[in-house]
């Protein structure tokens, strides 16, 4: 009796485990889902209000380098040039006026109170608050939150050069992520990098060969944005703008200018979504 238990038991644990691997292999061989590449991030706009006269203004571009080695293209930066003469103005061992009349609308704007400040995608403006100004030591928290956020709207862009007229054109989609009650406005910067010219540093020496990037050269909408749609806006409608702008190719150099887009918020400022695109000729 016990042998003749013994015999079922085996077969049992036999047939056991051949279910197990009847069951199990459809188990290994099913689809698996892919993940989910549709998801639009934010992209953040560190403006950074800077003078080639101010010595503690090459540190806060060192911060958006280094923002930029760590998220890439999720940071744009963008350097204007504005605020007192003496960290802007030009003399015989500063020649490069780096000033444009946009830059100092958009710094009397957001009331800076001197140099270095920043704005992370101006979040945190208010009328009378100073809370979106952050020293650059405080950049980089500040990205870290807004890059892990999902994006409300997707930008898509084209910018081309025509030598022969001197003309940008460019070409905008956006695409609505989620609804939005206000109005949605849009603004078109000329950056130009790579610009050697001298730079007074944190030790009080001048830097002949200082390399200035992001530097605000003109823009092709008012210094505070251009209405792009009015509200309310609904999820999936898509939004198409075309423009053109006048490029100084005496001035600045093409093939090391892009074309910064971003989309904001008409009542709070706040930049929600951005593109750069390398000027094509």
């Amino acid at each position: 009796m016990k042998k003749l238990s013994t015999s079922l038991l085996s077969i049992f644990i036999l047939i056991f485990a051949i279910s197990c691997d009847i069951i199990d292999n459809p188990l290994k061989n099913a689809p698996v889902t892919p993940p989910d590449t549709t998801t639009v991030l934010r992209k953040v706009v560190i403006e950074d209000f800077t003078g080639h006269r101010c010595k503690n203004c090459p540190e806060a571009a060192k911060e958006i380098k280094t923002l930029e080695g760590i998220y890439g293209s999720q940071v744009i930066g963008v350097a204007i040039h504005a605020g007192p003469s003496n960290f802007t103005g030009v003399t015989a061992s500063y020649p490069t006026d780096f000033r444009t009349p946009e830059g100092t609308a958009i710094y009397n704007q957001f009331r800076v109170p001197g140099l270095p400040y920043g704005m992370v995608s101006r979040e945190g403006y208010t009328a009378t608050g100073s809370q979106h100004l952050k020293a650059f030591n405080g950049w980089g928290s500040a990205v870290a939150t807004l890059v892990a956020t999902e994006a409300t709207f997707k930008l898509e862009q084209t910018a081309s050069y025509n030598a022969a007229d001197s003309t940008v054109s460019i070409s905008i989609e956006v695409t609505a992520l989620a609804d939005m009650l206000d109005d949605l406005m849009f603004s078109v910067m000329v950056l130009e990098s790579g610009i050697v010219s001298p730079q007074l540093m944190p030790d009080d020496t001048r830097n002949e060969t200082y390399v200035h990037n992001h530097v605000l050269r003109t823009m092709y909408t008012p210094a505070l944005g251009s209405l792009l749609q009015p509200s309310p806006i609904q999820v999936g409608q898509k939004i198409t703008k075309t423009l053109q702008g006048t490029f100084k190719p005496s001035k600045w150099d093409v093939t090391k200018s892009d074309i910064v887009i971003y989309l904001f918020n008409a009542e709070t400022y706040e930049i929600l979504q951005a593109e750069v695109t390398r000027l094509s000729l």
